[in-house]
């Protein structure tokens, strides 16, 4: 009988899945978040107040980048100098738009053919950047993020 009953409970112990859940730590929560959570993408991008009527993020992206553009642009062709060359290259601007909606030149590429003119580039830009609406800054997860862009600009003497 003593037999039996012994048998009968290791069977009975040993048929029980030993499956016991654990509590995850919040640091283990968070690591798990940290690796998984994908950094490239934001939930809204940067925004004009003209670009917020847009339902679609895809198209709030664009007005964004075509506000800025336009601008930058526009204030190239004001701060125009005279070259004794045609010129016809693309210059990429790498700025950061801070989660305060502040906007700042981080890298200025130029071709080496045209680096006389990089002083008059970021002086537009920089001028160009007085002259935006205000900006408002990336949301990701509800919070306010830094983002950073790059924009290539087209610059010709024609």
């Amino acid at each position: 009988m003593r037999y039996i009953i012994s048998l009968f409970f290791l069977v009975f112990l040993f048929s029980c899945e030993l499956n016991i859940n654990k509590k995850k730590s919040v640091d283990e929560i968070l690591d798990e978040e940290w690796r998984t959570f994908n950094w490239s993408d934001v939930d809204e991008y940067p925004s004009f107040s003209r670009c917020d009527s847009l339902q679609n993020l895809s198209l709030k992206k664009q007005c964004f980048i075509t506000t800025l553009s336009d601008q930058i642009s526009e204030d190239l062709i004001i701060n125009t100098k005279t070259v004794n060359r045609t010129i016809q290259d693309t210059v990429m601007l790498r700025f950061v738009i801070s989660k305060n909606g502040e906007i700042t030149l981080e890298e200025l590429i130029v071709d080496k053919n045209i680096i006389d003119l990089k002083g008059t580039i970021n002086s537009s830009f920089e001028s160009s950047i007085d002259k935006l609406p205000k900006i408002f800054p990336a949301i990701k997860r509800g919070q306010q993020v830094n983002v950073k862009f790059s924009l290539p600009i087209f610059v010709s003497t024609e």
